[in-house]
């Protein structure tokens, strides 16, 4: 016991007080730091030379997504042929994607618009109505217009992978929900426009081509598609203004499906300072045209002419009874006045071409007032200051009309002369009444 308190007491003084035990740890130290220096270079080495093979394998991985696996990947321009109703009259257009290694197959459809909308009737009438993106299968697409025997004719694009990059990113984003959603104008902004745009903004210098588009006006270029259509012709015309009449350059009319497709078929665009044209190939997929006229008998021709004759047989009666009726007047002027009444609601609303409108000078509500001093004039075998109007409006049609001001619709000219006879006719038989007195 004594021994080894003995040597636990000597044990500190060993060593030179302890100095001997600090130098051995301090050597110690050194030696680990030179290994830790040694093994950080290694480290750094290592984590330089991981971090080179990372973005060569990226370089590798975004060389082949922009390369081989765009090259598997078609986009076309759809431009499908005339329906049977009103708004599907000039055709349709949607984008093709199409991705051949993937197997996947999908169309982009600008022109998708929901009836259950809030107000959607009124909305409509006012331009305020929204349309959207919509994505279906392809074989959806071909099969609900096939049933409606509705021709499709495929536009490829020739493309670079770099614009097919861009293009699925501006489609990608517009599939969002917040994005899909856009509000529709008949001309400046619908189905083909939106499509035509997103294919536009990837190319970079371009030309139209040897092939530009007919200088018309917005009138002349939906006339062409609306043969057949009597009935929808004359709505259209009734509510577009002499705006309509203007002629209009060619990105104007490329709101038109078939014209769009005349454009790409001669555009071209400069790529590395070679011309590529813009349309690979083109070929039909559903080649079955589909030409439906409209369900009413009568066209607004044959529906006036029988007007006509009742005014003739009418105007015979009242030289026999030397007296003017009241109620054929009254049921004109209740016809003009309710569609002075639509006609003024689409003027003050969102549509494009419409608020500058010379038809609103016979059609409008003015007539529901006129009514009631027609029928007293009548009466007290008077001319009311009415027909006077009416024959002045009849004047100013006219003169619109020959001056090429507004193409002012024939039915609107006939029924401003059928006022015109009333009238005329109603101051003969007051002369008559009072040379007789």
């Amino acid at each position: 016991m004594n021994g080894l308190v003995a040597q636990l007491n000597r044990a500190p003084d060993s060593g030179s007080d302890g100095r001997g035990f600090e130098s051995r740890r301090g050597h110690r130290c050194t030696v680990m730091m030179e290994k830790l220096k040694r093994h950080a270079l290694v480290t750094v080495l290592l984590a330089l030379f991981a971090l080179c093979a990372v973005r060569a394998s990226a370089q590798e991985s975004n060389d082949t997504y922009t390369g081989e696996k765009h090259d598997s990947i078609e986009f076309s321009l759809l431009t499908c042929g005339a329906g049977n109703e009103i708004y599907s009259l000039f055709g349709h257009t949607a984008i093709r994607y199409r991705n051949i290694t993937q197997g996947r197959d999908w169309t982009f459809n600008y022109g998708v618009f929901n009836f259950k909308q809030k107000h959607f009737a009124w909305r409509f009438a006012t331009g305020k109505t929204d349309y959207e993106l919509g994505v279906c299968p392809y074989a959806t697409f071909v099969k609900e217009y096939a049933e409606h025997g509705r021709s499709i004719t495929e536009q490829v694009l020739n493309l670079t992978a770099e614009q097919k990059v861009v293009l699925e990113y501006y489609l990608s984003i517009n599939m969002q929900p917040e994005n899909r959603t856009y509000r529709y104008n008949y001309f400046r902004r619908n189905c083909t426009t939106e499509a035509r745009d997103k294919i536009f903004s990837i190319l970079p210098q371009y030309c139209d081509g040897e092939e530009p588009l007919e200088e018309q006006s917005f009138r002349q270029a939906i006339h062409k598609y609306t043969e057949g259509h009597e009935w929808s012709e004359l709505a259209m015309d009734l509510c577009l203004g002499y705006e309509a009449d203007r002629k209009q350059t060619k990105d104007a009319l490329e709101f038109l499906p078939f014209n769009l497709k005349q454009s790409l078929d001669s555009t071209s665009y400069i790529m590395d300072a070679d011309t590529c044209r813009l349309v690979g190939n083109t070929h039909a997929i559903k080649a079955q045209e589909h030409l439906a006229q409209d369900d009413f008998p009568l066209t607004p021709l044959q529906s006036l002419a029988i007007v006509a004759i009742i005014i003739i047989v009418l105007f015979f009666r009242d030289f026999y009874k030397e007296r003017a009726g009241w109620v054929t007047d009254a049921i004109l002027l209740m016809v003009i006045a309710l569609a002075g009444c639509v006609l003024m609601v689409i003027m003050l609303g969102e549509h494009p071409c419409v608020r500058y409108n010379l038809n609103f000078l016979l059609l409008n509500p003015l007539a529901y007032l006129a009514i009631p001093y027609i029928i007293i004039a009548d009466r007290k075998r008077r001319h009311s200051r009415w027909w006077a109007y009416y024959e002045m409006v009849f004047l100013l049609l006219f003169i619109v009309d020959i001056t090429g001001l507004q193409d002012i619709p024939t039915a609107v000219e006939v029924l401003a002369s059928f006022l015109l006879i009333r009238s005329l006719e109603r101051r003969i038989l007051i002369r008559i009444n009072k040379t007789k007195r």
